[in-house]
C-alpha cells in the first residue's frame, strides 16, 4: 500500500471512530494532552499504570476516555469529606 492509501484508510477509522464518540490520540498527543513529559507517559505504559493500544506492534494509541479516567482517578478529598469520615470512625466504635 501507498502512504497516500494508508492515510485514506486511517481518515475513514477516525471518523468512524470519532462517529462512535470514541476519539484516539497518538502518543505525542496524549503527551500534550497530559501535560506529562513522554518519559513519564512512557513509564505510565511500561507499569500498566495508563491504558493504551499497540495494534502494529509499534506505535501507540491512547482513548481520550481512558486519558480522562487516568486523570481523574486519584483526586483529593473535600475537607468536609474527611471529617465525614473521621465522624463516621468515630461513631462506629
Amino acid at each position: 500500500m501507498r502512504n497516500n492509501e494508508l492515510a485514506a484508510k486511517l481518515e475513514k477509522i477516525e471518523q468512524m471512530l470519532a462517529s462512535q464518540g470514541i476519539v484516539l490520540m497518538t502518543f505525542d498527543d496524549a503527551v500534550k494532552y497530559l501535560k506529562v513529559s513522554r518519559s513519564t507517559l512512557y513509564k505510565l505504559v511500561h507499569f500498566n499504570k495508563i491504558k493504551c493500544s499497540k495494534p502494529n506492534g509499534k506505535r501507540l494509541w491512547f482513548s481520550k476516555t481512558d486519558l480522562d479516567s487516568w486523570a481523574l482517578s486519584k483526586t483529593s478529598k473535600t475537607a468536609d469529606e474527611i471529617e465525614a469520615e473521621a465522624i463516621k470512625m468515630v461513631n462506629s466504635k
